[in-house]
């Protein structure tokens, strides 16, 4: 009766070893606590109720096994809407001679026992997992170029006629989790929303047939995987993973990452440990660029290429200056009519945007003198870099002096003396011959070393700014959107969309922001920001300057001048005596 029973009775033989060797010939009768142990554990066994279900050939199966010094055994699950259920149970002793096996062929015999005696469920099934606790089986029944022992190889022979993958036993609890849908509202709505999704019911039918029209566009992309594809529970799987109708694929894709925003790869990750579709890559990849806040808390690394200046037609035409002092301040330290009494007036005089170049006695100075002010553009000290890395060399002079106790502006001249008087590497000519006719660096070298890349932007994309002084804990980018209103050079303009704020940048500020449509409303939250809407750039307001890489001066506003004063008034300097102005007579 008890052999009868061993397909409800888990670890049969292992339970049935102690009474079994009472009724060896020869075997003296000794009734012990073992005996006893194992009587009582199978009266316990046939009177419970049982957990096993009925057999189902069209459910996915799966197969684990274990050999022993005492018994061979194995057990067959089987897929349902509550995970992988027990469905039959098989064990057997081993033999004197397979009791003196190793262990890797007493694991094999097992594998082999279990799928023999389960052949009437496991034939013609397209594939499942046949699980050991023995990892050193997986190679030998995974790879068909192994190299076996003659009695492994004689077992493995015989499972040749079934379909299957051997894995790792520690691994069964995370495939069955992997394969099973979490909870049955899942298993529903899956399987109700494929069978209203159109491409997959026309996979049905050439998955149960088997003929697939190569021609048609829609199956093309299922071809190469066919194989691979069954149907379980209305539900369309590829081995192990689901094949999820077509309009909940966006939401998959949107929970993986909106939770919590872990980056392209470990979304990849995440979404292909469960499911899978044709062009999942793309998809994902383009869902994560286009999450605004993961692109206002992203650096990216872009660097225009250099725009040259137009080499000047005559010496002194254009002289670079800086300095960190008002202009009056500046005026009492430099002797502006010498150096213009002894080179000439330039035709133009650029710097930043800062003090003291945005002062009215600045504008009146440049009126005055006959010179035209150019600005760089907003917060992008590179246009003006040949000055900003002549500083460094001036900084580094004035800290060397200040530590020896020195005159700081005498081992300036004394520097500027014997750099001018120095042949330059690029013309093999001391700059005081040339008064200032040197060529800059050239183009390719700059591009080369700094990995330039030609923008993307163009006049309506909708795109994001760079802080100014970004403090810990604050987003890389300005949580607002701008749009691109005009485009010189490497300047732009951009109008802000909440409160159409323009703003003028370097091209290397500003981020392209991905949208859908024009008109897609794009929020972020914890931020107390109203629904964006991107408009048509017909609606953007033209601005009335001209932005190049060099900021021009607009020629209508020169026109409406301010009169002239009659006194100029005495500015007081801003900063003490005791600190020394920084100044650059750019010469060369």
């Amino acid at each position: 009766m008890l052999a009868y029973l061993s397909r409800y009775i888990n670890n049969f033989s292992s339970h049935w070893e102690p009474l079994r060797r009472l009724t060896r010939h020869n075997a003296k009768f000794k009734w012990t606590n073992e005996q006893q142990t194992a009587f009582d554990d199978f009266k316990k066994a046939i009177t419970s109720a049982p957990v096993l279900i009925p057999y189902n050939p069209e459910r996915d199966k799966f197969v684990i096994c274990d050999g022993s010094l005492t018994g061979l055994g194995g057990a067959l699950f089987q897929k349902t809407l509550h995970g992988y259920q027990l469905v039959h149970y098989v064990s057997r002793t081993v033999t004197d001679t397979e009791s003196r096996y190793s262990h890797i062929e007493r694991e094999t015999s097992a594998a082999e026992f279990t799928t023999s005696h389960l052949q009437m469920c496991l034939l013609g099934v397209k594939h499942f997992q046949l699980a050991t606790d023995d990892k050193s089986l997986l190679p030998l029944f995974n790879n068909p170029q192994a190299k076996l022992l003659p009695r492994i190889e004689r077992l493995i022979m015989k499972m040749q006629n079934l379909d299957f993958t051997m894995i790792d036993f520690s691994g069964v609890d995370k495939h069955v989790r992997a394969v099973t849908i979490a909870t049955e509202s899942e298993q529903e709505t899956i399987a109700t929303e494929t069978e209203q999704d159109a491409v997959l019911q026309l996979i049905k039918p050439a998955m149960q047939t088997g003929v697939w029209d190569k021609k048609d566009p829609i199956l093309k992309p299922y071809i190469d995987v066919q194989p691979e594809l069954y149907e379980s529970e209305n539900v369309i799987l590829r081995l192990n993973k689901i094949v999820p109708p077509e309009n909940l694929r966006v939401k998959i894709v949107r929970i993986a990452h909106k939770q919590r925003h872990i980056g392209l790869s470990k979304t990849k990750e995440m979404i292909k440990h469960k499911y899978w579709w044709p062009g999942m890559n793309l998809q994902i990849e383009d869902a994560v660029k286009r999450c605004f806040e993961c692109q206002i808390s992203t650096a990216t690394k872009h660097t225009e290429p250099a725009k040259m200046t137009k080499f000047p037609s005559r010496l002194w035409t254009t002289v670079e200056f800086t300095t960190t002092t008002s202009f009056e301040a500046t005026r009492k330290k430099l002797n502006w009519k010498k150096i213009f009494a002894t080179h000439g007036v330039p035709q133009n005089l650029q710097s930043d945007n800062g003090p003291p170049f945005n002062s009215h006695a600045f504008s009146y100075f440049a009126r005055e003198s006959g010179f035209r002010h150019k600005r760089i553009t907003p917060r992008h000290p590179k246009a003006q870099g040949q000055v900003e890395g002549f500083n460094k060399l001036v900084n580094k002079i004035m800290t060397i002096a200040r530590h020896d106790r020195n005159n700081p502006d005498k081992a300036i001249y004394d520097r500027l003396q014997a750099y001018r008087s120095t042949p330059h590497p690029a013309t093999k000519v001391p700059p005081y011959q040339l008064l200032m006719n040197r060529e800059s660096k050239c183009k390719k070298y700059h591009d080369k070393r700094h990995k330039t890349k030609t923008h993307k932007l163009k006049p309506g994309d909708a795109a994001l700014v760079k802080r100014e002084n970004k403090r810990k804990g604050l987003t890389l980018h300005e949580p607002y959107v701008y749009v691109v209103t005009e485009i010189k050079g490497s300047q732009m303009n951009a109008k802000r969309i909440k409160d159409e704020r323009k703003i003028c940048r370097d091209t290397s500020k500003f981020k392209h922001l991905p949208t859908t449509k024009p008109n897609e409303q794009i929020t972020l939250r914890n931020e107390n920001i109203p629904n964006i809407s991107i408009p048509d750039t017909t609606e953007i307001e033209q601005p009335t300057a001209t932005p190049t890489n060099i900021a021009e001066p607009n020629d209508s506003t020169e026109k409406q001048q301010q009169p002239e004063p009659e006194s100029q008034p005495e500015q007081q300097p801003r900063r003490s005596e005791r600190l020394k102005n920084k100044l650059i007579a750019k010469d060369i």
